[in-house]
């Protein structure tokens, strides 16, 4: 296998961990020394079978240490899922009944609901065919925190997040599947 990271000129070792909601991944590089500032923002590209990209990957934690075979430099950068904790705060009510019946201006499904979420969170590129379509769930945000928000609402229904490679769809699916 190998990868590349902007900036990164001696590459010696990769770890890359995949997860699936709205954590961000954790890509681990360590390389040797170099001279130079490195860039803390780009896209990581890994090759082997074939070639996967993580655009707008960033580096949170940036050390040096000492190995048998001499000093390494390690960095922890995260996937895009990093800038969600950074996104607007979400406020509405949708599916909210009134003397028994919902009110129609307030009516979004399931499906409408995680659409809106996902783009207040920037994406633009979004994948919701598993998510049911007649499912009306109340909810009532006042400024919550988009993300948790998405979670909630994913796991209150069965439902999982794909982050996309490259320029692929986030994708919600039923989880358990794919």
């Amino acid at each position: 296998m190998t990868w590349s990271f902007p900036g990164i000129s001696y590459p010696v070792e990769m770890v890359y961990t995949q997860t699936r909601g709205v954590k961000p991944d954790a890509i681990l590089m360590k390389f040797l020394p170099q001279v130079g500032n490195m860039p803390t923002y780009g896209t990581v590209t890994l090759a082997y079978a074939s070639t996967v990209t993580l655009p707008s990957a960033i580096v949170d934690i940036d050390t040096l240490q000492m190995h048998p075979d001499g000093i390494h430099h390690t960095v922890i950068a995260w996937d895009r899922r990093y800038r969600w904790q950074y996104a607007a705060p979400i406020t509405g009510y949708y599916n909210v009944a009134r003397a028994g019946s919902r009110i129609a201006s307030s009516e979004k499904t399931l499906r409408q609901l995680c659409t809106l979420l996902l783009t207040q969170l920037g994406e633009g590129s979004i994948n919701v065919s598993a998510v049911p379509a007649t499912v009306y769930p109340e909810v009532r945000w006042d400024s919550e925190h988009t993300a948790t928000m998405l979670d909630e609402l994913m796991r209150e229904h069965g439902l999982d997040l794909c982050l996309g490679f490259g320029s692929e769809a986030v994708t919600i699916v039923q989880t358990g599947s794919g």
